[in-house]
């Protein structure tokens, strides 16, 4: 998991599992059902409630934060490079000062 950090700096304690917990908890969102329902069909999921719903999160926040260590993460800096390299593009291709570009 990504390491929680603040203006001031590194959080530690229990502010740090919470704002690791809000770092994944979009993909925890994405993933519960998807991984309720195969829990279910493979007959891992408990009868009792509580039991299902300490396995199934347990398990989607396991798939959540492989998501964001697999996928966006690599995506976000990916879409920060290009978005640098379009920058410095733009930068190359403008005109100098002075200078009448047909």
């Amino acid at each position: 998991m990504p390491r929680a950090a603040t203006a001031t700096g590194t959080v530690r304690g229990p502010t740090r599992a919470l704002a690791a917990l809000g770092t994944v908890s979009y993909g925890f969102y994405l993933w519960h059902v998807p991984v309720l329902l195969f829990l279910r069909a493979h007959g891992l999921l408990p009868l009792s409630t509580p039991g299902a719903a300490l396995v199934g999160g347990a398990a989607s926040l396991v798939v959540a934060a492989a998501s964001w260590r697999l996928v966006e993460r690599p995506a976000i800096a990916w879409a920060r490079r290009s978005r640098r390299v379009r920058e410095r593009r733009w930068v190359i291709r403008q005109p100098r000062p002075g200078r009448h570009t047909p």
